[in-house]
């Protein structure tokens, strides 16, 4: 006889724990039985909790047997006490209710105790001892949900599993899954008497106090005068314990680990259920174990064996056992969360019902394996090896999780327990004596600690390995072992232990979930300032299109650091300003590294963000790469530092594999000029010469005092003898360009060409030449060039060299055209800090270079000085004491809108009167340039054949590219092979806010290719009026 229209409800330890536990699955069974029509079976576990039941029922027989009669006399009196604890709180029960049910569990502790005197006499338990004792829990919490649910007007009946259940301890499959094969033919006539007699008594309820059903006592059977006001449902609904059974002899059993999910899903079986939901404490089947991925989220639906593929990888889901009988009779099952009953849950089912979107269905972990490699040239063509492997590991009953052979056949590697690594180890070498000696096989390698990184599917995509070994492959995380299951279920990838959490999160994220990329910024000032603007502002964007989010981990200055804890915490984008003045923990670079390693096995990609200007942080970068940390470079020390410098960042970046080093920004600020030569190489064409105004506050200057007019009004002043409007002077030029920002905090450094040596320097290496400083021919302009290089000739220079700000910039200049590489602390601190946020504060003269310089003792090495920070630049849509940069720029005169700064405490640290010798010279030159029709550029060439480097003043026709330029732009000429005649150019304005935009441009290839995701915009074509019309007039006249 079979019987149909059941569901089964089955709630674990932690969803019974508590009284409130307990009134919470009343709840839910009520509003399940409401919502459906169909009869309920409920199958209960023992309480959970800390600690549970059945922990401390399975204690007192260790206890027992070790005659520790203390701590067993204190396991019954909790176990006691957290049941009567429960009986008092649950109110709805009446008192005769509850004195039945304590009278029960304190009958049910004393025979516990008389039974383990015998234990405590023989000091031993046999497995049926401990069978019995720890089967209890499950019948005092049956019997405690059944008087709750009566008491609330439900037909609930109590039934104890051991009357129902039979197991065959001596069946086929009793070796296999250690606990006796379930005697379904037995099982199913005792399910189909007891629901016989339920009828019986439902039909005729003076039969109830008969004693019909076993085990079951009249207190436990439901009366239709229990609670029911007027009428009451005929079928009588079940509370059923689960995890115990008995033999075929009718003693006591249990069905081992999972036996409560086993149990519901034996019954949902034996009543032919149409449905089993199992409750517990997570909201169903998760994609990854959450505690590893945050990102983890409950699938909506698995199939049978998916469930089954992620249960036996480790995953918080039903034991492969369990799903069994529910896969014998076609039943679908669901997980759902006690505490969350509105939630979904997780369906599993059948391959043929599935309807999930993704094919992945989730990822999961085995940790503490061990990977023995057995390999050697005498294995190749052997038949036997792999059976010889396997059959001593049998021997030993030592489960092999994971076989991988090479396909020459001279290694295998083989994953197993770690804690059986010793015994494993010990029965191969016994079994391979033979071959070791004989040198066939070199040697039997063990690898350890490892964990196994499993993706499951119903049936794996072609392109589901490449993206799995890609996303490891990506974060730079090596292998042990690899395998993939025949069925197409399974790819699996055995790994270092310290790599699992990460490799975890890789692979989640290229299938299942956005990624994120940890972000670690140094140099937290005006660059990195507006780099984390930027990132906030793109956060939809960076989703929607790389599927990734940027997470900042650390924030570093000179002083201080703040990072973020290691859990995969993150700062907070609104207030970074303030949690950077607050941090306490000093800069220190090795710490930096032990933290973002320690962030590594929470987010698998790191990124360093180089926004600084100092040497000690470039000299970090080959660490960071060595790290494999991905970096990206907005610092031009590392391009144009010492070359050994240079070459160390070369080799480590090569070594990196796919880590990325990205340093666009160092050059050309938001504009592609190392790109674009990149491209040009790539593309098999060859650089013969570059040329460049590679300055934006020279290229701004010239534009203004040298303008492409200038040499035909000069012309026109001349023949008709009037006068032209005057141009603005040098001196007034340069501290428009200070005003706007564009200058140094140093303006010598502009000024000098030091500042466009350093980019042409990195230009140049990055052309493959083995530059250094002291090999570019690089001139100041007039006037500047004779108080920096020549010796005081005439009173006036003389007098001039000798102020402050000259001498000190003096000294500095020669130890840098000198290759100076002595990069002093106290040089790099003479200025405002260069990795300080920056403040109203950092707006500073810059103080005497003297005591740095005497220390540096004129020692000459290989190697660049360029010492100044970039100052807080300002954007043309800023502000600046009340004045846009664009008011300042078109004041009636430049004179009046630098004097518009006049006060501020950020005048121009150049003296007016040497100014006004370095004007005098340079309005000369311009004179002459005018005079032959031409203007002046400050232009730099690279002819990488010679190897010659040059950067100077230079005449230009007025319809020159660089005498076109106007502002503060860049221009850069590639004259190739493939564009002799006419030059392949990138020009462009560059403001600091533009190589801030650089920095977040390279930022984002790097997040494109951690995330292994690019969804470009679609492209939406529109139509204007004006292609209406067009059209319609097309029509009409066809």
């Amino acid at each position: 006889m079979m019987f149909s229209n059941w569901l089964v409800h089955k709630f674990g330890g932690t969803s019974v724990a508590d009284a409130k536990c307990l009134e919470n699955v009343k709840e839910i069974i009520e509003t399940n039985l409401m919502a459906s029509n169909r009869r309920i079976a409920v199958v209960v576990s023992a309480m959970g909790g800390k600690p549970k039941v059945t922990d401390m029922l399975l204690n007192t027989v260790k206890a027992a047997a070790s005659r520790d009669d203390t701590q067993l006399n204190e396991l019954l009196e909790a176990v006691r006490v957290k049941h009567m604890n429960a009986l008092n709180e649950l109110e709805s029960l009446c008192d005769d209710d509850r004195t039945t049910i304590s009278k029960q569990i304190e009958s049910d502790i004393l025979d516990i105790k008389n039974l383990l005197r015998a234990v405590s006499v023989m000091r031993s338990a046999t497995p049926q001892i401990a069978e019995l004792v720890s089967g209890y829990g499950e019948t005092w919490s049956a019997r405690i949900l059944t008087k709750l649910l009566q008491s609330a007007g439900h037909n609930y009946v109590y039934v104890d599993a051991r009357d129902i259940l039979r197991v065959d301890e001596n069946g086929a499959n009793h070796r296999a899954n250690r606990c006796g094969a379930i005697a379904w033919e037995e099982s199913q006539a005792l399910m189909n008497a007891r629901l016989e007699e339920l009828a019986v008594i439902c039909k005729n309820p003076k039969l109830e106090n008969k004693n019909i059903i076993r085990r079951q006592t009249s207190n436990d059977s439901w009366s239709p005068n229990s609670g029911l006001n007027g009428g009451y449902n005929e079928e009588t609904q079940l509370v059923i314990t689960g995890y115990i059974a008995s033999t075929m002899d009718g003693a006591p059993t249990t069905l081992k680990r999972d036996g409560s999910d086993y149990s519901a899903s034996i019954f949902g079986k034996l009543l032919n259920a149409s449905e089993v939901h199992i409750w517990t404490d997570v909201d169903g089947v998760l994609s990854a174990d959450p505690r590893r991925v945050p990102e983890a989220f409950s699938l909506e639906e698995v199939t049978y064996e998916e469930a089954m593929e992620l249960a036996y990888f480790g995953a918080k889901v039903l034991h492969p056992k369990t799903m069994t009988p529910a896969i014998d009779a076609g039943i679908p099952l669901f997980i759902r969360n006690t505490f969350n009953p509105d939630g979904r849950g997780t369906r599993i089912g059948p391959s043929a019902e599935l309807a999930r979107k993704t094919m992945m269905a989730g990822f999961t972990t085995v940790d503490n394996v061990a990977v023995i490699n057995v390999c050697g040239t005498g294995m190749l063509g052997v038949p036997g090896v792999v059976f010889t492997a396997a059959g001593a590991l049998r021997s030993a009953e030592i489960s092999v999780r994971l076989i991988a052979q090479s396909s020459s056949e001279m290694s295998i590697a083989l994953a197993i327990d770690a804690d059986r690594i010793d015994e494993a180890r010990t029965v191969l070498l016994s079994a391979y004596d033979k071959e070791l000696r004989g040198g066939e096989i070199a040697d039997i390698e063990i690898v350890t600690p490892c964990a196994i990184i499993a993706a499951v599917a119903q049936s794996l995509s072609n392109e589901a390995p490449g993206r799995f070994y890609d996303a490891l492959g990506r974060c730079g995380i090596p292998l042990v072992a690899a395998a993939q299951g025949c069925d197409e279920r399974n790819l699996s990838a055995v790994v270092h232990a310290r790599d699992a959490r990460r490799a975890l999160r890789a692979v989640h994220s290229a299938f299942l979930s956005h990624n994120v990329v940890a972000l670690a910024l140094v140099g937290a000032g005006f660059i990195g300032g507006h780099l984390i603007d930027a990132i906030a502002e793109a956060e939809r964007m960076l989703l929607a299109r790389f599927n990734v989010k940027i997470r900042i981990c650390a924030l570093v200055n000179s002083d201080v650091m703040a990072l973020a804890a290691t859990d995969g915490d993150f700062i907070d984008l609104r207030n970074w300003r303030d949690l950077l003045k607050k941090a306490t923990t000093e800069s220190d670079f090795d710490g930096l590294v032990e933290h973002l390693e320690a962030y590594r096995a929470w987010v698998p990609d790191v990124v360093v963000v180089d926004a600084s200007y100092s040497l000690a942080v470039a000299e970090q970068h080959a660490i960071w790469l060595r790290h494999k940390f991905h970096v990206v470079n907005a610092n031009s020390r590392a391009l144009a530092g010492p070359l050994d410098l240079f070459e160390q960042i070369l080799l480590a970046r090569d070594a990196a594999g796919p880590i990325m080093y990205c340093s666009e920004s160092c050059v050309g600020g938001g504009l592609p000029v190392i790109d674009t030569l990149r491209n040009l190489v790539l593309g098999g064409d060859i650089v013969q010469h570059v040329e460049c105004v590679i300055s934006a506050s020279m290229s701004f200057i010239f534009s203004l005092i040298s303008p492409p007019s200038a040499p035909e009004a000069h012309a026109a002043k001349i023949k008709n003898n009037t006068k032209s409007e005057p141009l603005p002077s040098f001196k007034d030029a340069v501290k428009t360009a200070w005003v706007m920002g564009l200058l140094e905090n140093e303006p010598f450094l502009d000024l000098s060409g030091q500042d466009a040596a350093t980019k042409l320097l990195a230009l140049g290496r990055e052309l493959g030449l083995a530059l250094q400083p002291q090999h570019i021919v690089s001139e100041p302009i007039d006037g500047l060039r004779d108080l920096l290089e020549h010796d005081a000739a005439e009173e006036e220079r003389s007098n001039l060299i000798e102020s402050k700000h000259v001498r000190n910039f003096r000294q500095q200049y020669q130890l840098w055209r000198g290759g100076c590489r002595t990069m002093l602390s106290e040089l790099e601190r003479s200025n405002s800090d260069s990795l300080h946020a920056e403040s109203d504060a950092d707006w500073v003269l810059p103080v005497s270079h003297e005591r740095a310089i005497a220390i540096a003792g004129g020692a000459i090495e290989n190697g660049s000085v360029q010492h100044q920070p970039r100052i807080n630049k300002i954007t043309p849509g800023s502000r600046l004491f009340g004045w846009s940069a664009v008011e300042l720029y078109n004041a009636e005169s430049l004179e009046e809108g630098y004097s518009r700064t006049e006060g501020s405490g950020r005048a121009l640290p150049i003296d007016n009167d040497v100014l006004d010798y370095i004007d005098k010279a340079i309005m000369q030159r311009i004179k002459i340039a005018h005079s032959h029709g031409k203007v002046l550029r400050y232009v730099g060439r690279i002819n990488v054949a010679t190897g010659d480097v040059k950067l100077g003043l230079e005449e230009v026709e007025p319809n020159h590219a660089f005498a076109q330029l106007t502002g503060p732009e860049l221009c850069v000429r590639f004259f190739t092979e493939r564009y002799r005649a006419i030059p392949l150019t990138v020009n462009g304005p560059l403001f600091a806010a533009g190589m801030a935009s650089g920095v977040f441009s390279e930022l984002l290839r790097v997040v494109r290719h951690c995330s292994g995701h690019d969804r470009p915009y679609h492209l939406q074509l529109r139509r204007t009026r004006s292609m209406s019309r067009l059209n319609e007039i097309a029509s009409l006249s066809a």
